[in-house]
């Protein structure tokens, strides 16, 4: 007995498989021929690549770990007369209604859309990102992508920690937002309380607290919220724990929110200070700083649940005191705290 054919060829079957073949190579050589495998990566790059564009400008934050250098005097009056701006429409629209300290601006009116990755995606995108946050750490739009794509599990558990604090449960109902007109209500407080001090801090360095990137992958919004609050605070420490805004101080801060948060970004900030430090410099943030960021956030009281747009008006050294804040050791050259120059 011969053996036989497990199907029948016939004629109309065999013209609609070629039919089929040639459609879908048609359509595979419009999708990249060969290269149709890497077109998520082709996309992805050129999405994180347009990071500059979607998350804000990509020099905002030019003046954080590098001394404030490298901006000449023509992009820092135009940086002014832009600030001066925003400034009066910001006030316009603070006199239609006040919330908390001057401001009637929450997260929820800032949000934008978010862009979903699939896992090959944000494998990539973490790729991407820690390459070129590693080259210049002043991508803040990269650094903060890096923050999404390697610590969501890191932020669930910021999420639930809040959920189990008081106060927590207050900033997740309220959701501030730390703005540009938070921070210019704080002009006449005291020079010694908090809200005076973060005013100083933010004056003397030109900074904006509009500045910081946008959360653009995470879709859940709880969870986007939290990321957005860890980077909007951030500033709330360098007041609290007295850290530069040099390299060295901006890796001595990233230390306290690694033993704080426990976000993998934290620990590549530190590892791209390493990398552009050199001999003194290095020894001073491995001797001195990486063992007080450890201790200074350990012993600390829990930053991420705390309302801190409630506590403006109180002495500086009083919150201290009450939330177990260490402050930064001065450096040998006798440098250091927030009445410091960048």
């Amino acid at each position: 007995r011969t053996a036989r054919w497990p199907f029948r060829m016939t004629r109309t079957k065999a013209l609609d498989l070629a039919r089929g073949f040639r459609t879908y190579g048609a359509q595979w050589a419009q999708d990249g021929g060969i290269w149709h495998p890497l077109a998520p990566a082709g996309r992805t790059a050129r999405w994180v690549a347009g990071s500059s564009r979607d998350g804000g400008p990509w020099q905002q934050d030019r003046g954080r770990g590098t001394g404030g250098a490298g901006e000449d005097g023509k992009n820092r009056e135009d940086r002014k007369n832009r600030k001066d701006r925003e400034d009066r429409e910001d006030l316009e629209e603070g006199e239609e209604g006040q919330g908390v300290s001057g401001s009637n601006r929450t997260w929820d009116g800032q949000r934008p859309q978010p862009t979903p990755l699939s896992p090959l995606q944000n494998v990539l995108a973490t790729v991407m990102a820690s390459y070129g946050a590693l080259r210049d750490p002043r991508r803040a739009d990269l650094v903060s992508l890096l923050g999404e794509t390697t610590g969501e599990r890191a932020l669930r558990g910021l999420l639930a920690r809040m959920k189990d604090s008081e106060t927590g449960r207050d900033v997740l109902r309220d959701r501030p937002a730390v703005t540009d007109a938070v921070m210019r209500s704080l002009e006449h407080h005291a020079p010694d309380t908090f809200g005076g001090a973060y005013y100083r801090f933010m004056r003397q360095r030109d900074f904006r607290a509009d500045e910081r990137p946008p959360v653009r992958t995470l879709c859940d919004p709880e969870l986007a919220y939290v990321a957005l609050r860890v980077r909007q605070v951030h500033d709330f420490w360098h007041v609290l724990f007295g850290c530069r805004t040099d390299v060295v101080g901006e890796a001595a801060l990233k230390v306290v929110e690694f033993a704080q948060t426990g976000m993998p970004m934290t620990a590549l900030a530190v590892l791209a200070a390493e990398l552009r430090l050199e001999g003194s410099r290095r020894r001073l943030l491995n001797r001195v700083y990486v063992p007080w960021g450890f201790r200074a956030g350990g012993k600390s009281a829990d930053l991420v649940t705390l309302y801190y747009e409630r506590e403006f008006g109180r002495p500086l050294d009083e919150l201290r005191a009450l939330w177990r804040i260490e402050r930064a050791p001065a450096s040998a050259d006798g440098r250091g705290g927030v009445d410091d120059p960048a």
